[in-house]
């Protein structure tokens, strides 16, 4: 398993067991929905370095890229329109881009 899926598990794991920790040192408004958030978007980056490490195809690598820049398009969305999630937004916003450059740039090393 490559440092970048063991990064991404930890971090979808963090988010899954710890979302108000996690979601009120990012500024969200502290909220059972902010909750359920953050432990949904957790699931799915575990869900997406387990697809990625037992399904090591580019295909697999670039529909996780995508949503990952999907997420951030949603995220930077969310921040120009809602001033209580402006900050938790624009923090998971760099993220989600930050996971979606390092995703789409190691496509060969996963190729078989």
């Amino acid at each position: 398993m490559t440092g970048l899926l063991v990064a991404r598990l930890i971090w979808g794991l963090l988010l899954v067991t710890r979302p108000d920790s996690v979601g009120t040192a990012a500024g969200a408004p502290a909220s059972p929905t902010a909750s359920r958030v953050v432990r949904v978007l957790g699931m799915r980056h575990v869900l997406q370095a387990l697809l990625t490490r037992f399904m090591p195809r580019l295909t697999v690598r670039r529909w996780g890229s995508a949503a990952d820049a999907l997420h951030a398009a949603t995220c930077l969305a969310l921040a120009a329109v809602d001033r209580r999630w402006r900050r938790a937004a624009t923090l998971d916003a760099l993220a989600a881009a930050t996971w979606c450059v390092t995703t789409a740039r190691r496509p060969r090393q996963i190729v078989r």
